[in-house]
């Protein structure tokens, strides 16, 4: 063989050789590679547990760790960690698994990551001292807080390059989770029951991607629905969001390091938002659904919220447009069933219960102009109610409260109708069981076409009212013993103490407006001024007023009843038109009072007419008045009241006329009567009798005039002195046909007793001179005043005793001898004089003769009652006058 073929077969023997040397190689290798990936989930498991376990305080065990390269998957099994001997992270199992066949295409795509039975405890650590900063700790691993320098230092990192890889996964499942999440002073459980995310897909920006999370927070359910898009241009996010019945009192710890405390109630959620945005930042969030808080209760320094609950449903949107440019626009229906607030410091309270509301509201909301707001709907309320609790009285309440429609700008105000019913206010106890009534209370009040305008600062606001109408008004006026109002204890609300007593006043006397008084806040003369307009104001006939006062004795009540009033055409810009108004009522059960007339009631100088009639008033309703101003008090008698007023130019003209029917005083002292008949001028018993006619009642023409501009003008001294006026014009046209008045038109003779002019007789004799012209308007005048006397007085003159003795004597004579007559009459009487006893019967005789006589002719003028003219007993003591019979009321 030669050397070449020996070389070829060698070479032919090694090539196998390396073959084989080759070939068990690779099944080495591939047997460790076995072997390493037989021993790498083994590994995995051993080299975490080893590293958790060297972390301070933490426990860690892990049963299993699953790994398939060949088929992309993991699972980890049996995760527990423990810090300081607490379980701080539990996990079930993860699961994950890849695709591999995407990579190809540069897309890293998750097909799966499952994590089942997870226990997550996140806890802020606040730094105890240097061993220990502030972090997080999540699973009882320390996260510690990152720097502010580090903060700078990501900051200022430039974004990531645009890659060309894509990535997404299929699906994302965490099921039966808990994270328990605490704080220093407080806690929160999140209960993960279902927590899905699939669809995720970059290279699919309009793709949707679901997202559902049913959770518990706080033992409260949160069911999380969304569909979005979450890589698109102009993505858009559908979302469904479910609370139910989520307990506020697990915020309590939260809300407390905001000075909110006693925390109560429950949150509901059915809420769908949708939001997209687009091109140039621009927002659109739109939310349908309905939010729910039932028995919600807070408290802080300021309010105490004892009870509070509310319903909304409808739907919200916002827009925000580029440039800063947002609308909102909100559509709905809000329902307050119940809301208990009270303000800590002052003590008032407020009770409300059945508000609903269904509107919208629109607003536009631009950088650099002011907000524009439109709110607009229907509003209700039932049961309200103001309370002061720190002095247990009631400010207001009503049982209901309904606006048909209404409509509000920043501008402008409109209101179609609103109806408030059953008001009460200003009842001085919250209990309604008290004896003393609110002040005022009403059936129904009615607002019907408010309009409110408010222009440019330059120019007022502008309300227009074209009625107000109440119905069933009642106001109670009271004054006490003490001579305190009911309106007294309402005057100064904020300025009360805890007794209720108002604050300090000035001293009596004194004005506030006067030098030394407290001075009050100048009033802004540039401020755009108000400019009103009320249509029709209306009170209806079931409203009263009743006024009672205790400060006299008895206590007095004045009853007005089936109460009916309208005003019309009131206007600020017109303040000179005259409004015309009416008012009827009854004064207790019989009298009637009517006002109607038209008066510039909003002018600073009033002018109009009035005409009052009032019928039928009993006089003893104000019989403790009277008492107090004249000292003796009315025992019974009614009033008819007519009034006729004009305004004008300042100046006040009133003409009245007031019949007194059976008017009585009652009984008087000596004191009363003197004070009374000072002040009339006259005995009372005299002007009494005067101002009666036949029929017993009085009437008097009261014209009264005043200058309604001068600055010290007091109606009620002006009325007493036209009153006083009256009443003596009255007395002077009665007497003046007797001849007792002056030139200058006053009484002439008054003091004790008033004397009208004699009647003169010759002397002796026992017919009058000139009878018929004195006594003939005396006659007609005692006609007409039944309750009227007079008395008859004959004295005894020095020319009536020389007639009678003249007459005895020349009787005498006749039946004398001639020697006897030739004496003297001196010695004649001497002689034969007439005695003392003669003389008395004769002159008695004669006094009476002329007493009857008078008295006959009186009685001759019909109507005169004998009763009427009494006579003296006749005075035998001597006077100089001519002879007569004086007579006297």
């Amino acid at each position: 063989m030669s050397e070449n073929t020996q070389t070829i077969a060698t070479a032919a023997e090694g090539k196998p050789r390396r073959l084989v040397k080759f070939m068990r190689v690779c099944v080495y290798v591939a047997a460790l590679f076995l072997l390493i990936l037989a021993l790498l989930p083994a590994g995995l498991r051993l080299g975490a547990r080893y590293w958790l376990n060297q972390q301070p305080h933490l426990e860690a065990e892990i049963d299993n760790i699953n790994l398939n390269l060949f088929s992309a998957t993991c699972a980890l099994e049996g995760l527990r960690l423990k810090y300081k001997g607490d379980p701080s992270l539990t996990v079930e199992r993860l699961a994950v698994g890849l695709k591999y066949l995407p990579l190809w295409n540069k897309q890293a795509f998750i097909d799966y990551v499952e994590l089942d039975g997870l226990r997550l405890v996140l806890e802020q650590v606040v730094a105890a001292g240097e061993e220990e900063l502030d972090g997080l700790r999540v699973g009882g691993i320390m996260v510690p807080g990152a720097s502010a320098e580090q903060g700078d230092e990501s900051a200022t990192l430039a974004p990531d390059a645009a890659t060309p890889w894509d990535f997404g996964w299929n699906r994302v499942a965490i099921d039966n989770s808990k994270i328990i999440w605490k704080q220093p002073d407080w806690g929160a459980d999140l209960i993960i029951e279902k927590a899905h995310v699939s669809n995720v897909a970059s290279w699919k920006p309009e793709g949707y991607s679901d997202l559902e999370l049913q959770l518990r927070v706080n033992d409260a359910p949160l069911a999380l629905a969304m569909q979005s898009q979450p890589f698109a241009l102009h993505p858009t996010a559908k979302w469904h969001i479910k609370l139910d019945r989520f307990a506020l009192e697990k915020l309590a710890p939260i809300l407390a390091s905001f000075g909110i405390h006693d925390v109560a109630g429950m949150l509901s959620c059915d809420l769908k938002p949708e939001v997209t945005l687009g091109a140039g930042d621009a927002l659109s969030l739109n939310v349908n659904g309905s939010l729910a808080l039932v028995g919600g209760a807070l408290t802080t320094e300021q309010i105490h919220i004892a009870e509070a609950g509310f319903n909304w449903s409808g739907t919200s949107v916002v827009s925000a447009m580029p440039k800063g440019t947002t609308k909102v626009a909100l559509e709905g229906t809000l329902q307050i069933p119940v809301l208990d607030v009270e303000d800590i410091g002052t003590g008032f309270a407020l009770q409300q219960q059945g508000f609903n509301w269904s509107g919208s509201i629109n607003a536009l909301l631009e950088a650099d102009a002011a907000p524009e707001v439109e709110i607009k709907g229907g509003l209700g309320t039932d049961a309200f109610t103001l309370l002061d609790r720190q002095h247990q009285r009631l400010l207001a309440s009503w049982a209901q409260l309904k606006i048909d429609h209404f409509k509000v700008t920043e501008k402008h105000v409109q209101l179609g109708q609103l109806d408030l019913s059953n008001l009460v206010a200003l009842r001085p106890s919250i209990s309604s069981d008290e004896a003393e009534p609110a002040l005022t209370q009403c059936g129904t009040i009615s607002l019907i076409g408010l309009e409110v305008e408010l222009p440019a600062e330059e120019a007022g606001p502008k309300v227009v009212l074209s009625a107000l109408n109440l119905n069933g008004l009642g106001v109670e006026l009271i004054r006490h013993a003490g001579g305190r109002t009911n309106i007294d204890q309402w005057s100064n609300l904020s300025g009360q103490d805890a007794e209720g007593e108002q604050s300090e006043t000035p001293p009596e006397g004194l004005s506030k407006t006067q030098p030394g008084a407290p001075q009050q806040a100048e009033v802004d003369q540039s401020a755009p001024e108000l400019a009103w307009r009320l249509d029709s104001f209306q009170i209806d006939g079931n409203s009263y007023i009743r006024v009672t006062d205790a400060s006299v004795t008895p206590e007095m009540v004045l009853h007005l009843n089936e109460l009916n009033f309208s005003l019309k055409q009131l206007n600020s810009a017109e303040v000179q038109t005259l409004n015309p108004f009416n008012l009827n009522t009854k004064l207790g059960r019989f009298s009637t009072l009517q006002v109607e007339g038209a008066m510039s009631v909003l002018s600073s100088a009033p002018a109009g007419s009035v005409k009052t009639n009032l019928h039928g008033f009993p006089m003893y309703s104000v019989a403790p008045y009277v008492e107090n101003a004249i000292g003796s008090r009315i025992e019974k008698g009614e009033l008819d009241f007519n009034v006729s007023a004009n305004i004008e130019d300042n100046q006040l003209k009133l003409k009245s006329q007031a019949d007194l029917r059976s008017f009585t005083f009652g009984p008087m002292t000596e004191e009363q009567q003197e004070q009374i008949s000072s002040n009339l001028g006259m005995p009372i018993s005299l002007a009494m009798a005067l101002l009666r006619d036949k029929n017993g009642d009085i009437h008097l023409d009261i014209p009264v005039t005043g200058d309604l501009a001068s600055p010290d003008i007091a109606i009620g001294p002006i009325v007493r002195k036209a009153l006083l006026g009256a009443i003596q014009e009255t007395v002077k046209l009665a007497l003046k046909p007797l001849g007792i008045l002056s030139g200058a038109g006053k009484l002439i003779g008054i003091g004790a007793d008033l004397k009208l002019p004699p009647v003169l007789f010759a002397p002796a004799e026992t017919t009058p001179a000139d009878a018929g012209a004195a006594l003939k308007p005396l006659g007609e005048l005692l006609a007409t005043r039944p309750q009227l006397r007079v008395v008859l007085q004959a004295p005894l003159t020095q020319a009536d005793s020389e007639a009678i003795h003249a007459q005895y004597a020349e009787t005498h004579e006749k039946d004398k001898p001639a020697s006897k007559k030739q004496k003297k009459p001196q010695d004649k009487a001497e002689e034969e004089g007439l005695d003392p006893e003669q003389f008395g019967i004769l002159a008695t005789a004669l006094l009476e003769e002329r007493l009857q006589i008078i008295k006959e002719q009186l009685l001759t003028t019909s109507g005169v009652d004998q009763k009427q003219i009494l006579l003296s007993q006749p005075s035998l003591a001597l006077t100089a006058d001519a002879p007569r019979v004086e007579i006297r009321f």
